[in-house]
């Protein structure tokens, strides 16, 4: 069972692309949670409910917090919700946006920025 639960979170973190100031506040929730619910399920079968309050107290803490830095960014400062490619690509159109009238752009640059994916994908079409 753990060793499934490793895997599959080894593939999660693999298949992350969108890297927002979210994502270390959801780790930590996705990696305490479950740890803290087992604790709580294990000691309610025996008598130290204490413990029991103590961990749902803290899994609810956890969830508090995350729901708090969201609508904390989600007011202040959106863009950090934003992936870091979003956010590179955003400012480089910008600083291209400011700086026209000075410098020339070939179109297939300022494709490659917009849409990284598919100038990607046409470099490796033209190096087969």
């Amino acid at each position: 069972m753990f060793e499934q639960f490793g895997r599959l979170s080894q593939s999660a973190v693999k298949n992350l692309h969108i890297k927002s100031a979210l994502n270390p506040i959801l780790w930590l929730c996705a990696i305490a949670i479950p740890m803290l619910a087992w604790v709580a399920i294990y000691f309610s079968k025996t008598p130290f409910y204490l413990v029991v309050y103590i961990m749902v107290f803290l899994i609810s803490l956890l969830v508090l917090v995350a729901c708090g830095v969201f609508i904390y960014f989600a007011v202040r400062k959106p863009e950090k919700l934003q992936s870091e490619d979003y956010q590179l690509r955003h400012e480089s159109i910008q600083w291209m946006q400011q700086k026209g009238g000075d410098l020339s752009f070939t179109p297939a640059s300022v494709e490659q920025i917009i849409n990284p994916a598919i100038s990607q994908s046409a470099n490796k079409e033209g190096e087969q």
